[in-house]
């Protein structure tokens, strides 16, 4: 669960960031475009949604609409889904995978 001063920083109208559930460990968030084009901006947002948490993953969409908010996740939500996280500190593993769009600099390149 986040903490009272991440959950108000990314409260904010201005932060381009709205975390929409969580399950079972997973944070599901909702991005502004701005945010979602950047590999450096999402990894920033990952992090600071799992302080505190030794493992962790973060799912982020673009669109409200389309974002899950528990799960198990339905197909479609997971069409929607631009990117994720998976961190565990217990054993250093800090993975990122995206789907490539071509809004994005540089552009995206997914991790099998």
């Amino acid at each position: 669960m986040l903490s009272p001063p991440v959950h108000a920083a990314f409260g904010q109208s201005d932060s381009g960031v709205k975390q929409v559930g969580v399950s079972a460990g997973v944070h599901f968030v909702v991005v502004a475009a701005r945010i979602a084009r950047s590999n450096d901006e999402l990894r920033r947002v990952a992090h600071t949604l799992c302080t505190g948490e030794r493992v962790c993953a973060v799912r982020f969409w673009t669109n409200e609409a389309h974002a899950a908010r528990q799960l198990p996740m339905t197909d479609e939500e997971g069409q929607f889904e631009i990117a994720s996280f998976s961190i565990n500190r217990n054993t250093g593993q800090d993975d990122f995978t995206c789907r490539p769009t071509s809004d994005r600099t540089p552009p995206c390149v997914p991790v099998i």
